[in-house]
């Protein structure tokens, strides 16, 4: 549960300009996790995915235009 929710918790941080602060999220898990909790859980797989990432610039992806 808790890879689970700190992954959908950081991916929604990253993707959506407006979302929840942890202390909402510390809600929206129904009480599963207290508000130190998910800060901590939110610090670890940040750190985690520190630890992985190369030096090397992320991708670039070039979407195809659709044409009408």
């Amino acid at each position: 549960h808790c890879l689970f929710v700190s992954a959908f918790m950081l991916a929604s941080k990253v993707i959506c300009d407006d979302t929840y602060s942890n202390k909402t999220w510390s809600i929206v898990v129904q009480g599963m996790f207290q508000l130190h909790k998910i800060n901590q859980m939110e610090c670890e797989i940040c750190q985690y995915l520190e630890r992985g990432h190369s030096q090397e610039p992320y991708p670039t992806y070039i979407l195809p235009s659709s044409s009408k």
